[in-house]
């Protein structure tokens, strides 16, 4: 798997199943809950602000 940075424990930014532990419930459903969370922020962020005119008059 790709891993981010230097290898340190913290570095790792890849999915449960790439780092095997997907079996492990609890873990596995962290990492889905916050990927939906963070998914959800940048929908709506784009939605709220993405699109702004640069002036009203």
């Amino acid at each position: 798997p790709y891993l981010a940075g230097n290898g340190e424990p913290g570095d790792r930014a890849v999915s449960p199943w790439a780092l095997g532990f997907s079996g492990l419930a609890a873990a596995m459903w962290v990492h889905v809950i916050v990927g939906i969370v963070v998914a959800a922020l940048a929908a709506g962020s784009l939605w709220f602000f993405g699109n702004r005119p640069l002036s009203t008059a």
